[in-house]
């Protein structure tokens, strides 16, 4: 929800950044997410899927094989992709 804060996952803190790492090093692995609401802290399942596309460069092979943005990614060659953290090109 809106204002929601995440001050925890499966029950350790976090820091600014935890999202990337703990995903490849938990990867399939669905996340307790300690959120707080207003004056209550939940403990939220949380399953990471793909990453979106953002852009995708006119006349390239993105768009030639037609990608959109906000197509989800959920795998590349086969292999399982639970978040996106950084930008990557294909070939």
């Amino acid at each position: 929800m809106r204002n929601d804060l995440i001050v925890g996952v499966n029950g350790e803190r976090i820091i600014i950044g935890w999202y990337p790492g703990y995903i490849q090093e938990h990867p399939g692995q669905t996340l307790k997410l300690d959120v707080q609401r207003g004056d209550q802290t939940l403990q939220l399942p949380y399953q990471p899927r793909g990453g979106t596309v953002g852009e995708v460069i006119k006349d390239s092979p993105a768009s030639a094989a037609g990608l959109l943005a906000g197509d989800c990614i959920t795998s590349v060659n086969g292999e399982p992709v639970a978040g996106c953290h950084r930008c990557f090109r294909l070939p």
